[in-house]
């Protein structure tokens, strides 16, 4: 996948079949016309401009299609401990303000066959199903996070543990997947659970 970022001037590309190419969904293969700033486009009337190859290589070495290991390595780490701070906050202050605190405004979670949209419909929902005798509590086992640094998903074990009203103790236990998404502010919050 070709980056271009960092232009000042915007730029269009065309195909050998003069279609303007969409959204990052091209490759180098792709790119076998022109390339030219929309500032000289009307000065263009016959004909295209011919791409030079040290162009091409500009755009390639501006971009940074992958982060180093480093970066990899500290997002898995922030993802991880978000993870942490989630769980901990749902044994202290209870489900309801820990999945409310941790989702995105439109973040979503799936219970009961049904979509729950919005952090505060999370809240209202926990409310209403979580029952004084009930904890769950979760560590992630995996952890992926894309390559921009700005998604990351997370799946592990969890324990669901209520009392009856009997007072038997019953566990379940399961696997967990979640979706984060990096926020304006720069902290994870999640946007599927």
């Amino acid at each position: 996948m070709l980056c271009i970022k960092a232009i000042k001037n915007p730029i269009i590309l065309l195909t050998s079949k003069n279609r303007f190419l969409a959204k990052n969904r091209f490759s180098l293969n792709d790119i076998v016309v022109a390339m030219a700033p929309f500032n000289y486009l009307n000065k263009i009337k016959k004909g295209l401009f011919t791409v030079a190859p040290f162009t091409v290589l500009y755009l390639l070495i501006g971009c940074k299609n992958t982060p180093s290991q480093t970066e990899m390595e500290q997002w898995k780490a922030e993802v991880v401990a978000v993870e942490k701070e989630f769980n901990d906050m749902a044994q202290e202050k209870g489900l309801a303000e820990a999945f409310a605190y941790f989702a995105a405004e439109d973040g979503v979670i799936k219970r009961n066959r049904k979509i729950v949209q919005g952090k505060m419909a999370i809240r209202e929902w926990y409310k209403k199903d979580v029952r004084p005798n009930e904890s769950l509590t979760w560590k992630p086992t995996f952890v992926a996070v894309g390559n921009a640094g700005d998604l990351a998903y997370t799946y592990g074990d969890y324990v669901f543990t209520a009392i009856d009203s009997s007072g038997v103790k019953k566990e379940s236990k399961g696997i967990f997947h979640t979706v984060w998404k990096r926020q304006t502010d720069g902290r994870w919050k999640f946007v599927w659970d």
